[in-house]
């Protein structure tokens, strides 16, 4: 429940025909993990491993055809390993971050709503330090901070009035 991206990791005999195709069992723990992911909406990156090709649409049951909609990764040999590693380790990143910042927004949204605002704020700003270019953190900041201005001037108003009254007594 708390998966954000799947890597769904490819060798050379993952479609091999040499023993009973696994994937065509409804019942392959595999293909049952995909389908699930795939249910939920959860990105699925394919990562080909020891020169394995992406497998084709055609290639795999109807169920699984979801998982070939975000670009394929290949972890090569020894010469590319670390780089390849570094690219997959970037995207990884970016949907974690991502499922982090929407968690971190979503938990702003209720404490505003339940004007802490100075916690909302704080929120907002621990989500900008992840995803700076973020513009929904970006909005709810400034929309939060406009409201804490606001609430301290109803409230210094209200001071007023209350010494405005005893005056006035």
């Amino acid at each position: 429940n708390t998966c954000v991206v799947m890597l769904a990791i490819i060798g050379p005999a993952w479609l091999s025909l040499k023993y009973k195709r696994q994937l065509d069992d409804p019942g392959d723990w595999v293909r049952q993990e995909i389908e699930t992911v795939i249910g939920r909406s959860i990105p699925v990156i394919p990562v080909c491993i020891l020169g394995a090709r992406l497998p084709k649409l055609s290639d795999l049951p109807d169920t699984m055809q979801g998982m070939l909609t975000l670009q394929a990764m290949q972890v090569r040999d020894e010469r590319d390993f670390k780089n390849d590693i570094n690219e997959l380790i970037s995207c990884v990143n970016e949907y974690v971050s991502a499922a982090r910042v929407a968690e971190l927004l979503d938990r702003a949204r209720n404490a505003a709503a339940e004007s802490h605002l100075k916690y909302a704020i704080e929120l907002c700003e621990l989500a900008l330090t992840l995803k700076p270019d973020d513009n929904a953190a970006k909005d709810l900041l400034a929309d939060t901070m406009a409201e804490l201005v606001l609430a301290r001037s109803r409230r210094r108003s209200g001071i007023q009035e209350i010494d405005m009254n005893r005056a006035n007594e």
